[in-house]
């Protein structure tokens, strides 16, 4: 044993001809080996898997990656994603804004990424709104007559007229609030 080394020396270039290139995921066809194809990785994943994923994704980039294909649409644009969203991670809140034009277009600040986003609204004709939010969910109520009522999700583009509130309309004072309760996916105008 005197002398031996446990150690086996190899040079650096023997080294460098024996490696092999690593191929990407493959998929055995019906005749074995003959042929295979590549597999994407996202046909590997469960859509519940992927939902998650994709949750943690900033609300700006769940717009672009609904137009990756077909499939990852659907999954955003999913009540089940939309309403298990806001449970994933505390994201900060967008700031929601009118400007004092006659457009009904909104503007969205997203904090995370400091960029700002046009928000189109078809179903209010000025901007001249009462605005409420909660977990998403946007309420408007005209300020001239306070008559006209809607909740909207500006993610999903839906909205909803509401039956005009009860109770009598001071033009001198108004108030606004919506609250979403996550566990019954109920929401509360008052």
């Amino acid at each position: 044993m005197d002398g031996e080394t446990s150690w086996i020396n190899h040079c650096i270039d023997d080294m460098a001809r024996g490696i092999n290139e690593f191929d990407s995921f493959l998929e055995l066809s019906d005749e074995g080996n003959k042929e295979a194809s590549t597999l994407s990785v996202d046909l590997i994943l469960p859509d519940d898997l992927l939902e998650r994923i994709l949750a943690y994704l900033p609300i700006a980039s769940i717009f672009r990656a609904g137009c990756v294909c077909r499939r990852w649409h659907e999954i955003v644009s999913s009540r089940r994603f939309l309403w298990n969203f806001s449970n994933v991670l505390s994201q900060k809140p967008w700031y929601f804004m009118f400007t004092s034009s006659d457009e009904p277009i909104g503007y969205a600040y997203d904090p995370i990424l400091r960029k700002w986003y046009g928000i189109e609204l078809p179903c209010i004709e000025t901007s001249n709104w009462f605005i409420a939010s909660s977990y998403g969910l946007v309420c408007f109520m005209d300020n001239d007559s306070r008559s006209e009522l809607y909740v909207c999700n500006p993610i999903s583009k839906s909205w909803k007229k509401l039956e005009e509130p009860p109770g009598l309309k001071f033009s001198d004072y108004s108030a606004l609030s919506l609250s979403v309760d996550r566990v019954s996916h109920r929401y509360t105008v008052s």
